[in-house]
């Protein structure tokens, strides 16, 4: 294989420079004190960006696309946003009218979270190198050294490096497609789960054997909207190197010819992503399940037709979408509890000292505090707490936490007008108000922490 003289010195150059930044990437990923508080701030605004994008197949497909129009020099994106198409139709399959009669529902949900998991991976990998670049152009300075603090590896910010100085966009989307595709093997592919589930059943092995993994691309003829397909099959997809090689086929198959670049946007553009085959092949496809169950499957396709008086088949995306492991929603559970025990010692403590008393309160001869209050109230009202919290900025949740602390102060005084509640006569309401700041800054850290 013939290199030319260029880009052997471009590969040299790359390989030194991932010697030099490996022992910088690993300090800076563990002491972000480093960094400057813009710097922080947007980690933290990237970070947030990717959450929310990343909430499902289509979310993260149509968040490639947006980016690739406004970042046309990034050649990876619209590669991506197509093979994720693929991915979120291979996810609609397992519900489809044939898949569902050879695979068990738990064979099923196997399959759907080994495809989930790899299309999240990718995306809160790729996502966050994307929105630095974005950054970058509009700071008008490399911005690639925070790549650390995303987990992004060295190689990937080597190669971010040389594209900031030269713009070679093949070398960039070339280097995108090696470091996903082995991110992804780390991850998913070497995962003893996945590997038992999935990549060693008999379902998956044949699927391979008959070459029936097929990435398509669906394109407008030019000057028209006749629809045509072009793809690449992959046979060995527990092969690292063979998922590189085929990353390489299509970007060549994409960008290689413009009348297919110039076609697939067109559809893309036309075709907003819904995980359906009815995006491509509406004459096929149907968005709806209309068979009957128990009823036998007929034959309703030839030569890529409907037969007469056949109804089309079913791709439709109405099964839950279970989150993948770093994605799933917290829980307040064990923050809830925690919350109830703390208010529960520091009540019995202040009543003890005669801090404040419960006049009215449940089992008044069992208990000397209102445990309707701690187990019940205090709990629920924390985990609404949390929740808002969660969805802010650092600086936001600082403010709610005060704001938090200033409602807490004036329930206090409602319940003391109302006789629920009685203070002693030393007693300031500044206090309650840095108690429950305290408090719930306390709950805080712990739900960071455990949740």
């Amino acid at each position: 294989m013939n290199i030319p003289f260029r880009r052997m010195a471009m590969l040299y150059t790359i390989r030194r420079e991932v010697n030099k930044k490996r022992k910088r990437q690993a300090r800076l990923a563990a002491n972000m004190s480093e960094l400057s508080d813009a710097d922080r701030q947007l980690i933290l605004q990237i970070r947030e960006r990717t959450r929310l994008c990343n909430r499902n197949n289509v979310t993260r497909t149509m968040a490639y696309y947006d980016y690739y129009r406004r970042h046309p020099e990034i050649h990876w994106a619209f590669l991506g946003h197509m093979v994720s198409r693929n991915g979120g139709w291979n996810m609609t399959d397992l519900k489809g009218e044939l898949l569902s009669r050879l695979l068990s529902e738990s064979e099923q949900n196997d399959f759907f979270q080994f495809l989930e998991r790899g299309n999240w991976l990718i995306f809160q990998d790729v996502y966050p190198q994307c929105l630095l670049y974005e950054e970058s152009l509009r700071k008008k300075t490399n911005l690639f050294y925070l790549l650390p603090c995303f987990g992004v590896s060295v190689f990937m910010e080597a190669i971010w490096d040389q594209f900031w100085k030269t713009g070679d966009r093949a070398l960039l989307a070339i280097g995108m497609i090696i470091n996903e595709q082995n991110y992804l093997e780390k991850r998913a592919i070497q995962n003893p789960h996945y590997q038992k589930t999935v990549l060693h059943t008999l379902e998956f092995k044949l699927q391979d054997l008959l070459r029936l993994n097929q990435i398509l691309f669906p394109c407008y003829q030019e000057g028209s909207e006749e629809l045509y397909l072009v793809g690449q099959t992959l046979q060995h997809f527990a092969s690292l190197h063979e998922r590189i090689r085929l990353g390489k086929r299509l970007y060549a198959l994409l960008f290689g010819r413009s009348d297919v670049l110039q076609g697939a946007l067109r559809w893309a553009e036309a075709n907003p992503h819904t995980g359906s085959r009815k995006d491509y092949w509406p004459h096929l496809f149907h968005d709806v399940k209309v068979s009957i169950p128990g009823i036998p499957y007929l034959k309703r396709t030839a030569n890529g037709r409907l037969r007469p008086g056949a109804r089309r088949k079913s791709s439709s995306r109405s099964w839950r979408k279970p989150r993948s492991a770093s994605a799933r929603r917290p829980t307040y559970l064990p923050s809830m509890i925690f919350a109830s025990w703390l208010g529960t010692y520091l009540d019995l403590i202040c009543v003890k000292q005669k801090l404040y008393s419960f006049p009215v309160r449940p089992f008044p001869e069992l208990f000397e505090i209102h445990i309707g209050f701690t187990l019940l109230v205090l709990p629920l009202v924390t985990a609404f707490c949390l929740a808002l919290l969660q969805r802010m900025r650092r600086w936001q949740r600082g403010f709610a936490i005060l704001l938090f602390g200033i409602i807490a102060a004036y329930a206090e005084q409602f319940s003391e007008a109302m006789g629920w509640f009685v203070h002693s006569s030393d007693w300031r309401h500044i206090y309650s108000f840095f108690g429950y700041v305290l408090f719930m800054g306390l709950v805080w850290k712990f739900h960071r922490r455990f949740s």
